[in-house]
């Protein structure tokens, strides 16, 4: 599909503004106590296969691997293929185009990624 220009500068004007509130979210989090509350762990008080990656986020800012993995340590491992899978995902809504052997590697990607995290949300509890 392909986008006219117009179409394309809203798209990345879209993207700029997520940006820019992700980028706001780390400032809320850095200088207050506030994080979006996990609503599964809320109701359930299980920790979900998210649980615990704004503060891995947050001592990766800061370079304290050590704690950033004992946060989560799925997604502290699986952060380079989370973040590629971002970026193709954020350049195709903005109208680039991926070639379909990559669309089909980033398919297998993020169908191991879902596989590692349900093992992850499961065992995390039970451990």
């Amino acid at each position: 599909m392909e986008l006219d220009r117009a179409e394309q500068n809203r798209r990345i004007r879209i993207l700029a503004a997520l940006a820019l509130l992700a980028g706001a979210y780390v400032l809320v989090c850095e200088f207050t106590e506030f994080r979006i509350p996990c609503v599964f762990h809320e109701i359930t008080g299980l920790d979900c296969p998210g649980c615990g990656t704004t503060r891995m986020c947050m001592h990766l800012l800061h370079l304290e691997f050590g704690a950033a993995f004992r946060d989560n340590p799925a997604a502290f491992l699986t952060a380079p293929f989370l973040l590629y899978l971002a970026g193709c995902t954020a350049a195709g809504y903005a109208g680039v185009r991926i070639p379909d052997r990559a669309a089909r590697v980033n398919t297998g990607i993020a169908i191991v990624l879902i596989a590692v995290f349900l093992v992850f949300g499961v065992l995390r509890n039970l451990i």
